[in-house]
């Protein structure tokens, strides 16, 4: 075994966690958004009484070489909006749902391209750029009387991967003397080592 140092977290998982961090910060100071709950990777279906809630989830990530220590790769994330609203006295359900959900997709998409969150968070040389792909407003079941939408917030980030160097060896003090040692073919080199 050569690798015997721990594997750090790739760039990709760092930039999902930083996502969910981003939009449970900026969601708590807007009135619309104070009660969404963020989560990571969720699998399971969200419980009715969990919602509004937002999953966010990576898609793939397609590498191009760049060196033989990093590569340069296109993240997809996907951010879900999972509303439920109540019929109102003028509204139908699944109508209020819609414009919820809406409105969370457009205040996401809002928080993820201030310009305050240009680099995400990191580091200059991480995150080259980011942008939202698209936003998809989910169907309302007609046979569903619970009236949930979702929508989904599809985000790309441009980031670099990193390999670390290797650790150095010190290497043990020696000297070396060259001798040129002439013969009818020609010079060579006598390598001679000091202990």
């Amino acid at each position: 075994m050569k690798l015997t140092n721990p594997i750090p977290y790739h760039n990709f998982e760092l930039i999902r966690d930083r996502i969910c961090l981003i939009l449970a910060t900026e969601y708590c100071g807007q009135n619309e958004t104070k009660n969404v709950k963020v989560w990571r990777e969720r699998s399971i279906p969200f419980d009715l009484t969990e919602l509004p809630a937002v999953n966010v989830a990576f898609d793939r990530v397609t590498f191009e070489p760049t060196n033989p220590k990093a590569q340069t790769g296109d993240l997809q994330f996907y951010i879900d909006i999972h509303v439920r609203e109540k019929h109102a006295i003028n509204e139908n359900g699944d109508t209020l749902s819609s414009i919820t959900a809406q409105r969370i997709a457009g205040i996401t998409r809002y928080i993820l391209m201030s310009p305050e969150y240009y680099l995400l968070d990191f580091d200059p040389g991480t995150v080259f750029y980011r942008f939202i792909d698209s936003i998809v407003t989910g169907k309302a079941n007609v046979d569903d009387s619970q009236h949930v939408i979702v929508n989904r917030v599809s985000f790309k980030v441009k980031a670099n991967e990193f390999v670390n160097d290797l650790v150095p060896v010190t290497a043990e003090m020696f000297s070396t003397q060259i001798k040129l040692e002439e013969t009818n073919k020609g010079h060579y080199l006598i390598i001679e080592q000091n202990d």
